[in-house]
């Protein structure tokens, strides 16, 4: 039974420290927090498109966006800045209404973090 206990312990341990040596790159977990705001505003049902000033061609870009996807999911998060509602999602400061002019967007909501609801053609 001792070395059931001990062997318990030291496994823990172990799990412990390889969560410390094993970094989440892309912050997931982070970025899930990130996103709530967005889901908690905008229904299941949803398609929101996309806007970022990371091109969805290079590996950053396509991450955010993937992890967007899997953030909002059941909503469909589409990789054009297509339809009624789309999602900015920004990695650094910029003018996030003049981005939306660009097309054809205004500023629904201001989730901070460089999270942006865009709505288009309404104020």
């Amino acid at each position: 039974m001792v070395l059931s206990l001990l062997g318990a312990m030291d496994f823990y341990q172990l799990a412990a420290a390889a969560r410390k040596h094993t970094p989440d790159p892309y912050l997931v977990a982070t970025q899930l927090q990130r996103y709530e705001p967005v889901k908690q505003a905008v229904g299941e049902g949803v398609r929101l498109g996309y806007i970022s000033n990371l091109a969805f061609e290079t590996t950053r870009g396509s991450m955010m966006f993937y992890l967007a996807q899997y953030a909002l999911a059941p909503r469909l998060v589409l990789v054009k800045p297509e339809g009624e509602w789309v999602l900015g999602d920004f990695t650094a400061k910029m003018d996030y209404e003049a981005k939306g002019k660009e097309h054809g967007l205004a500023i629904a909501q201001d989730f901070g973090d460089g999270l942006i609801l865009y709505r288009r053609g309404k104020k």
